[in-house]
Parts: structure tokens; C-alpha cells; sequence
């Protein structure tokens, strides 16, 4: 079964700690490979809570936005975390990967809560994987993001229910319409990616529409 990690305290080679708000800056340009030709760049890139057609530093600047608009500023900024699959777990029964409706459901765990979330899908790997970036201050309640173990437990059954049901044939999860989202526009990103086809580059409302 695929396995939740939440990405530790920022490495020694990183100059900023999640306390500061140019984190926001690492984890999102880390995980959409923004700016860097030495690393395989995202097969997909998609988010929640944001307006539509935006750029990596679009994002960033969204983040800010919300945590300044609440004045809520102190703790963690930001929250890494990455979903990892064994070999065709993302795979239904048909042969057709899933892997990008998974990662819009997961996402959904957030932005259903009230928080904007950013994720990459990376195969750079054996082990195809998702990673997140959630905006740690709700963009409803201006509250701080979390996670206790009791949710953490929830967001793991969250995750195996939403894999079984896009897995199995004839279970499916219900349509989630929305407006504000989309897929990051980075020429960089815009590429083929046969080991997963078919990757697209869609607005989450046009995807959960279809």
C-alpha cells in the first residue's frame, strides 16, 4: 500500500527553516523542479486554492497573501508532505494509470479543509511519487494547519480508500467541481512522459468535469 511521509525539518543545506516565510520559496520550486535542469523535471503538476494559470511564483505570493491577510505569520509556513507507490499500485484494472486523478483526490484532503495545496508528481524514482505543499494558515479561517495522530490516521485511511476506489473497476469517487485551480503553467514542465501516459496539463475543474 502506498505510504505517507511528512517531510522532515528542511536538510542542513537549506539556509531557511519552516519558520521562515522563503521556505514557501524551497518546498515549491524543490518539488516543480522550477528553474533547475539537473534533475528530471514532474510529470504533472497540479493545485487547489489558487486562480487559475499560475506560475510558481504566482503560488508563493498566494501563500503569503493568506498568512498576511490573517496576520498569522509565526510557526511553520509551509508543509511538505509525499505520498509513494509500489510498482502499478496506480494502476486500475484495466491497465489505465490513475495516478493523476489520486493525486487531485489527496489534494482534496486539504483544500476541503481550507488550506491551498500544491502537488508534483515525480518519477525520477523506482517508485512513483506525490508531493504536497500545503499552505500551513487556512485561506477561510486564517487558523493554522494541525496534525495530531488521530488525523493522521484519518489521512491514511483518507489515502487507501481514494486508491482501492480509482483502482477497482466499478467503484468510483463522486466529482469534485472547482473553480479556483488548475495546472502550473511552466514551459519547462510541458513535456512527454510515456512511462505514465497520459499525463495532461488541465484545470482541476475541467478534470473532475470530465
Amino acid at each position: 500500500m502506498a505510504v505517507l511521509n511528512v517531510s522532515p525539518t528542511p536538510q542542513k543545506k537549506y539556509v531557511h527553516q519552516r519558520n521562515e516565510p522563503e521556505i514557501i520559496e524551497i518546498f515549491l520550486k524543490y518539488i516543480t523542479r522550477t528553474g533547475r535542469s539537473d534533475c528530471f523535471p514532474p510529470a504533472y503538476v497540479g493545485y487547489l486554492g489558487f486562480p487559475p494559470k499560475c506560475t510558481v511564483e504566482n503560488l508563493i505570493e498566494e501563500f503569503l497573501k493568506t498568512q498576511s491577510v490573517f496576520k498569522n505569520t509565526s510557526g511553520f509556513r509551509a508543509r511538505h508532505e509525499i505520498v509513494s507507490f509500489q510498482p502499478d499500485e496506480y494502476m486500475d484494472c484495466l491497465g489505465v494509470c490513475q495516478i493523476v486523478p489520486i493525486a487531485y483526490h489527496l489534494a482534496n484532503w486539504y483544500f476541503n479543509q481550507g488550506f491551498q495545496v500544491v502537488f508534483a508528481i515525480h518519477a525520477d524514482t523506482p517508485n512513483l511519487h506525490i508531493h504536497f505543499v500545503i499552505n500551513t494558515v487556512s485561506f477561510i479561517t486564517g487558523k493554522k494547519y494541525h496534525c495530531n495522530y488521530s488525523q493522521f490516521r484519518n489521512q491514511k485511511d483518507y489515502l487507501e480508500s481514494v486508491i482501492t476506489k480509482l483502482t477497482q473497476k466499478n467503484k468510483k469517487l463522486p466529482a469534485l467541481p472547482y473553480t479556483h485551480s488548475g495546472p502550473l503553467l511552466d514551459a519547462s514542465l510541458f513535456y512527454n512522459m510515456p512511462s505514465i501516459c497520459p499525463v495532461q496539463f488541465m484545470s482541476a475543474n475541467s478534470f473532475f468535469q470530465s
